[in-house]
């Protein structure tokens, strides 16, 4: 007799505000990566992060970083 294999199903992030507050529950490490991997693959759809008061201030402070980081790297050469 066969088991029919049960589906399981993860509740949409339909709305703005479900996508920022799972970000926001995100670790920073697991922030950055979510962020780089968005900015690769369609810059335009962190919009809705942009609008948000604590979640643009993790935005900000990650472009912040990588500009820091490639000013620095022109420095070592």
């Amino acid at each position: 007799m066969k088991r029919k294999a049960s589906k399981t199903t993860t509740p949409a992030l339909s709305s703005d505000q479900d996508r920022i507050a799972a970000f926001l529950s995100f670790s920073p490490e697991v922030q950055r990566a979510y962020l780089r991997a968005m900015q690769s693959i369609d810059p335009a759809a962190l919009h809705y992060l942009e609008n948000h008061p604590e979640a643009s201030k993790v935005l900000k402070q990650l472009q912040l970083d990588e500009v820091l980081s490639e000013a620095f790297k022109g420095l070592k050469k």
